[in-house]
């Protein structure tokens, strides 16, 4: 994928790939997000502001130049301010690739940092020479102070140009308590926040202080995410209860998001409060309450990537991938984005899918009995787009749709009516319940006699007659 080299939260270009709860793959301008939510679904966003983490400045016991990242607190209490989880690089700064960074000279429990007006004493190493624990100097108030004084945005070498505060602070920012941007949240504007309320979609919160994406050291990435404290309010809480009770789904912006609702579940049952998330989210979470990520693009074997594999199997993600490469998405916290709807098997128990993928038989071909061949045969290509398969005439009629999958019209002989059982359907499922209410439109327009969309076993929907006499289902589920 291209990296994505100019801070841009939302570039007018912005894509979107959907993977849906079947492993299908949808191309979308991001700006039609909302068009892939349902009514009565909840999205939740992290609400943390980046702080300005990033410290240059001197060991003072070799004199050795220095930067410091800060990566990590125990809490969000403005007054715990003065202890942090760091990262420490020797010279240079972001202009040069982190993995490429110098190492930090030796560093010992005692020994003294100076970082612009601030002093620190490092008060333990945690088993890597670039981690530690570090202390400031000072009241909280100094310690806030002098980070908004000295302190720039934690940033990486793809993005040349100098980052400012306000490149990484999402719309939504509220409390300065996250080392680097919950970047997810960047597609989202006020202009789609007004359009989810116009849908019935809730707009919730939380407050997650993300933490660093990347260290450049392969042993101390592989322990990323460090422990996140994070805050879950009452109004959030009850807006996930509400939503489930009534068959919406959670949609969570971001990997911190389900990081800390994972965390503060017990039994699907989200819980308001305080926590600190220390799990590692991927391929094994069984997922409890969320059931659809707005994420950026990620690179695998990251721990991005593996919380999307709680979402969809390795199969799936790997053709995803694929489609991004050569679809020319932008990865890194400026890209583009995905949307991945979690599918039955994804986490937990999931089945061996490449084992299912050998063994199993697809359904290709369907035949139907109706009425009115050449009636049926111009409105299932009118309305839902399947194709011709050509040679068709009053008494059979081929169609075929994007997957291959054949539908064949035949002609009831002399019958008047066509008898199915009475639950019987063929179904057109949709992305959104805009997409649904689309389409009921359409065919209202078109003197078709179809009842407006409703929630329907969980899905919104509706069932009509079609022409030639056979039920049709359309529903977003």
């Amino acid at each position: 994928m291209i990296a994505a080299g100019r801070a841009s939260q939302r570039p007018a270009d912005a894509k979107l790939l959907v993977l849906d709860r079947r492993g299908r793959i949808t191309h979308a301008p991001r700006s039609r997000l909302v068009d892939y939510l349902r009514t009565g679904d909840v999205v939740v966003a992290n609400d943390a502001a980046a702080l300005p983490a990033s410290l240059r400045g001197t060991h003072l016991d070799s004199g050795s130049e220095i930067e410091v990242r800060l990566a990590g607190r125990r809490s969000l209490a403005l007054e715990d301010a003065p202890r942090f989880t760091a990262i420490v690089f020797g010279a240079g700064d972001f202009h040069q690739p982190t993995e490429h960074r110098p190492r930090p000279p030796l560093l010992s429990t005692g020994d003294r940092v100076a970082l612009g007006p601030l002093t620190a004493t490092i008060e333990a190493t945690l088993d890597h020479p670039r981690l530690v624990t570090l202390r400031f100097d000072g009241e909280a108030a100094t310690v806030w102070a002098g980070l908004a004084r000295h302190g720039r945005p934690i940033q990486y070498a793809h993005v040349p140009e100098p980052l400012e505060l306000w490149d990484v602070w999402t719309p939504i920012a509220a409390v300065p308590v996250a080392f680097e941007a919950p970047s997810a949240s960047f597609a989202l504007d006020w202009e789609m926040v007004r359009e989810l309320r116009r849908r019935g979609i809730e707009l919730a919160t939380i407050t997650l202080a993300a933490g660093i994406s990347s260290t450049g050291d392969p042993m101390l990435d592989r322990r990323l995410p460090l422990d996140e404290p994070y805050r879950v309010p009452v109004v959030t809480a009850r807006a996930i209860a509400r939503a489930r009770a009534n068959g919406g789904r959670i949609v969570a912006v971001g990997t911190t998001v389900v990081r800390a609702l994972e965390h503060a579940s017990s039994e699907g049952t989200v819980r308001a409060g305080d926590g600190i998330a220390d799990q590692r989210i991927d391929r094994d979470t069984r997922l409890g309450v969320v059931d659809v990520i707005l994420s950026g693009t990620h690179e695998p074997e990251t721990s991005h990537y593996d919380v999307l594999r709680a979402f969809a199997s390795d199969p799936e993600l790997g053709r995803a991938s694929v489609v991004l490469e050569t679809h020319g998405y932008r990865t890194h916290e400026f890209g583009d984005s995905v949307l991945i709807e979690r599918r039955l098997t994804a986490g937990g128990d999931q089945p061996d899918v490449e084992k299912l993928e050998d063994n199993a038989m697809k359904l290709n071909h369907l035949n139907l009995t109706v009425t009115d061949v050449a009636k049926a045969h111009g409105f299932l290509q009118k309305h839902f787009g399947l194709r011709d398969m050509g040679r068709s005439n009053d008494t059979m009629a081929g169609l075929y749709d994007d997957d291959g999958f054949a539908l064949v019209l035949m002609k009831a002989g002399r019958a008047a009516e066509v008898t199915y059982p009475q639950s019987f359907h063929i179904g057109f499922t949709q992305p959104s319940d805009e997409k649904v209410n689309e389409i009921n439109r359409r065919l209202r327009d078109d003197g078709l006699d179809v009842p407006p969309p409703g929630r329907v076993h969980g899905a919104w929907g509706f069932y009509f007659n079609a022409p030639g006499g056979f039920v049709v289902e359309v529903a977003c589920w």
